[in-house]
């Protein structure tokens, strides 16, 4: 998929996921998106660190669904093995837009090549 293909941020949907983010989603995966130093080192517990929500981490490589269920869910939305997850349930404070506004500010970390696999790889699980 070419650059051009790319379908164009919803600018109404990033201004007000800026806000969502910072206030849920920054203690733990950083202020710029830039997650945690060393997260993909196991904590004592077996459990990951929060990853960048940026072009370093793996967040891009998710679709829309995925990303949706991972912060409505928590850990409830998906399990790796037995590695114990941190994750909360940010469904039973945020709504569904919300939710939404917060993946569509993420995607303002991504460049080109990342937009376009996430939207590809979206295509076989987009939002609910």
């Amino acid at each position: 998929m070419s650059a051009s293909a790319l379908v164009a941020l919803d600018e109404r949907l990033v201004e007000l996921g800026g806000p969502i983010y910072a206030a849920n989603c920054a203690s733990c995966h950083g202020t710029n998106g830039e997650g945690t130093a060393d997260w993909r080192v196991r904590a004592e517990d077996g459990s990951l660190p929060p990853p960048p929500h940026d072009a370093t981490g793996h967040t891009w490589d998710h679709a829309d669904g995925l990303l949706y269920r991972a912060i409505r869910d928590g850990c409830d939305s998906y399990s790796v093995g037995t590695t114990p997850c941190n994750m909360p349930r940010f469904g039973i404070r945020l709504t569904d837009e919300q939710i939404r506004a917060v993946i569509e500010f993420m995607r303002t970390w991504w460049g080109p090549d990342e937009r376009a696999f996430q939207q590809e790889v979206t295509k076989s699980d987009p939002f609910p």
